[in-house]
């Protein structure tokens, strides 16, 4: 890419960069837009002036630096969604952690107001093998 991303190592456009590409491409499109429009209201002119007409508006936005960019815009996004995807990932497994500190339950003190149901099971199992063996 020359002449593109030549901000960073990996050559891909920042948020700025990308966004005023865009919007050079935007305003860009729409000069062709108007320049077809006005080609088609002149009747009265020949197929050679209309063909020099968008010739030169199709010169205009230089095609082969236009790919490149937008080649860079679309790596850049999907860098972003890489790195979205990589910190959902942590935090959701941070939550899993944290529930699994903070989600334990402990044996119940008293077996008649149990805090867990799977523990009061363990535990009335202890309790009747030590009490009633």
């Amino acid at each position: 890419m020359a002449g593109c991303g030549a901000n960073n190592a990996k050559g891909v456009l920042s948020g700025p960069e990308s966004r005023g590409v865009l919007r050079k491409i935007s305003e860009m499109l729409e000069v062709i837009l108007k320049r077809m429009d006005s080609l088609s209201k002149l009747g009265n002119s020949t197929d050679s002036h209309r063909l020099e007409e968008l010739s030169s508006a199709l010169d205009r936005i230089q095609p082969i630096g236009l790919v490149e960019r937008i080649q860079a815009i679309a790596q850049n996004m999907s860098d972003m969604a890489v790195k979205v995807e990589q910190i959902l990932q942590r935090s959701m497994s941070n939550n899993k952690v944290r529930e699994g500190i903070f989600g334990q339950c402990e044996t119940p003190k008293d077996p008649r107001y149990p805090d867990c149901p799977s523990k009061m099971d363990v535990s009335l199992y202890f309790f009747n093998s030590f009490f009633f063996k």
